[in-house]
């Protein structure tokens, strides 16, 4: 029996992906920091270069994936009907 993955399962993770990305990023940037003022821990500037590179490449996978996305239509149809109720309601 084939198995139809349900759309939430990508968003969920793109989420993930994108919130490691940052997560990385930053602690990329801190040891990055930390190894530029500290001479003598100088690898640890390399590692923090290496988890910037891999941050950013799962930031960019998150925000591909999200855009190859189709939305479901009863979601662009919520969306539709809270933009049509906020501008009535104005």
């Amino acid at each position: 029996m084939p198995v139809i993955s349900h759309p939430c399962l990508f968003t969920n993770f793109t989420q993930q992906a994108y919130r490691y990305g940052i997560a990385l990023s930053c602690i990329g940037v801190l040891l990055n920091w930390l190894g530029v003022a500290q001479a003598y821990i100088e690898p640890v500037r390399y590692l923090g270069v290496g988890l910037v590179i891999i941050g950013s490449f799962l930031i960019i996978a998150a925000m591909c994936r999200w855009m190859f996305l189709t939305p479901q239509p009863s979601a662009v149809h919520e969306v539709l009907y809270s933009i049509l109720v906020s501008s009535v309601a104005f």
